[in-house]
């Protein structure tokens, strides 16, 4: 049952029940998503989007896995899920921020 409705651009709306529409293109080339597909880490800035568009992962992914593995990255290769863990705990443990001291 497919009630959404074509509109210009290649773009379709359907209404929500709660009375509000959803407006979507049919595709979605250029779209980012909110994380990180590897690691899960919001994506935070134009060095993400960066790294997306090359690699689908954040820039700290790239520079750890992607770009060493370049290769075997672009065939489908991730890193084992006991190792995104570790690194995902290690950058837990990094400061989101630093006081200077005077």
């Amino acid at each position: 049952m497919d009630n959404w409705k074509k509109m210009a651009n290649n773009r379709k709306m359907i209404e929500h029940p709660a009375g509000f529409l959803i407006i979507v293109p049919d595709q979605y080339p250029d779209v980012v998503p909110t994380k990180c597909s590897v690691c899960g880490f919001l994506m935070k800035d134009f060095t993400d989007l960066a790294e997306h568009k090359r690699y689908e992962c954040c820039y700290s992914c790239s520079i750890k896995w992607a770009q060493p593995n370049s290769i075997s990255w672009k065939d489908g290769w991730r890193p084992p899920q006991k190792e995104i863990i570790k690194e995902v705990e290690r950058r837990n443990c990094l400061p989101s921020f630093i006081y200077q001291v005077k």
